[in-house]
């Protein structure tokens, strides 16, 4: 089992910052993440970068006919994963230049001072000191039948990829 100063759960913009700022000090840390395509947070991969990427290519977009349109968007959607899994990777070496042990995995409390990660080749056992718990949100859908399984709604981060 191996322990840790501070585990922190979840790579957004204040668990990544910290995360480093501790390894700097010379910090044992572990930070966990279940998404690896979400290293640094909602605003660099699927919220306030893309978005506004997304904007400033529809500014630009041809204003003739439907095809060069959307060829134009797909460019620019493909344009945006590229920056996004750029900052992405940007983010992760940085952790691991402060000395930061990422894990891929999804965490879970055994008790006060250790957690179980599910990581995609088995379980991992984590003692911690201390724990801080960054995990985001998610979207909601409401509850209304027929709606969770429609073609026709969208969250803000599918809304981004169509």
């Amino acid at each position: 089992m191996k322990m840790y100063d501070v585990i922190v759960i979840g790579f957004g913009k204040a668990g990544k910052t910290l995360a480093g700022q501790l390894g700097k000090q010379g910090k044992k840390v572990a930070l966990i993440e279940k998404d690896n395509g979400m290293y640094g947070g909602t605003c660099i991969n699927v919220g306030c970068i893309p978005s506004k990427r997304l904007i400033t290519e529809a500014a630009t977009a041809p204003t003739s006919d439907f095809a060069s349109k959307a060829a134009y968007y797909k460019k620019a959607v493909e344009g945006k994963r590229e920056l996004t899994g750029a900052l992405n990777k940007a983010n992760y070496n940085k952790l691991i230049q402060a000395g930061v042990e990422v894990i891929d995995g999804m965490a879970s409390f055994v008790d006060a001072t250790h957690v179980e990660v599910k990581t995609k080749d088995g379980v991992l056992q984590l003692e911690g000191k201390q724990f801080v718990i960054n995990t985001g949100a998610t979207s909601v859908i409401p509850g209304i039948p027929g709606v969770k399984d429609s073609d026709k709604v969208y969250t803000s981060e599918s809304m981004m990829d169509l």
